[in-house]
């Protein structure tokens, strides 16, 4: 069965009345942050949003920006590409739409590839976000959206057009736009993740307090854009050699380290000793420690809920980070 229609809107027609709209569901903006690969949304984010506390719906100007470049974006990518997009059709018509089986999950698709059973999606951005998918590839929420909504139109393909005013220019795969095929485990994966977090949480009126499960996020591809910077020199590639060496003489500092902490918990063991001294070691101290103790989160914020008080003010959220993660080449022993 094909998508149903909901709303006949889009950010175009009236972004407020579109953003209150798409409360009423879980979009592709929403998929990212259940899963826990959002930047700057949580789970409970998504939760406060639906049923709970909502942000106050602030329109920013990069948002305003991106409404009204999108058409503007979408001409020039043709008028470039010769690739022909158009805004629906009767099987996807312009609007917000419901999926066939499970209605509360939602798309609203910016545009459809004429001549193909291909979605897609205009990204307006700033010239920080450029940079970033630029060096490190299609951040991974906005793969999760595509996803989302292929799995809703049951097409096969998205291409996710990005695009920067400052620069005026497309980013990827040779500037024809950055194209995904449809992922049918993943999907498959993401729409039993959305049915749990809506019947459990959202229509359950429970917080979500525990953490998504990293197993998911790993199971989402890093998509290059072809554009990734290719450093070159002799100074980089020492750089990147000492780089590996320390790698591999930290690895092989943990072996030993296990090796010999399990040789003196052995001999500890044999001597009935919690605490014990010689050689080098001053003191080693192996006492039994008393267990972990945990909160039950679903029943505590069943239990705030229930005296009218919102979990989410108990909320911690920590500093934003700037992870540095090397990938190597394997070498001839790897590789055998």
């Amino acid at each position: 069965m094909p998508a149903e229609l909901v709303a006949k809107l889009t950010p175009q027609d009236d972004l407020p009345a579109w953003l209150e709209e798409q409360r009423k569901g879980l979009g592709g903006n929403d998929a990212g942050a259940i899963l826990g690969v959002h930047p700057f949304h949580s789970p409970l984010d998504v939760f406060n949003e639906k049923l709970g506390q909502p942000l106050p719906r602030v329109v920013t100007p990069l948002m305003e920006r991106g409404v009204v470049l999108e058409p503007i974006a979408a001409d020039e990518y043709t008028k470039r590409t010769g690739v022909k997009l158009q805004r629906g059709h009767s099987g996807l018509p312009v609007g917000i739409l419901a999926d066939s089986e499970r209605p509360y999950l939602r798309g609203n698709f910016d545009r459809v590839v004429v001549g193909k059973r291909a979605l897609a999606e205009i990204k307006v951005v700033s010239l920080r976000v450029w940079a970033e998918m630029k060096a490190l590839g299609l951040r991974q929420y906005v793969w999760v959206q595509g996803q989302h909504y292929l799995g809703i139109s049951g097409y096969d393909q998205i291409c996710f057009i990005i695009f920067s005013p400052e620069r005026w220019e497309f980013l990827g795969q040779e500037q024809g736009g950055i194209w995904v095929d449809r992922d049918d485990e993943f999907i498959s994966l993401e729409r039993e993740r959305l049915a749990e977090f809506w019947h459990n949480n959202v229509l359950a009126g429970l917080p979500p307090l525990e953490p998504p499960d990293p197993a998911d996020a790993e199971k989402i591809p890093e998509v290059p854009v072809s554009e990734i910077v290719t450093m070159d020199g002799p100074e980089w590639a020492e750089a990147a050699l000492l780089l590996r060496e320390a790698r591999e003489i930290l690895a092989g500092g943990k072996e030993l380290e296990a090796q010999a902490q399990a040789r003196l918990q052995e001999m500890m063991t044999a001597a009935g000793a919690q605490v014990a001294q010689g050689g080098c070691l001053k003191a080693v101290h192996w006492k039994h420690a008393k267990p972990r103790e945990t909160w039950d989160g679903p029943a505590m914020a069943s239990k705030l809920s229930a005296l009218g008080v919102a979990p989410a003010k108990y909320k911690k959220v920590g500093k934003p980070s700037r992870p540095f993660k090397p990938y190597f080449h394997k070498t001839e022993e790897e590789s055998l």
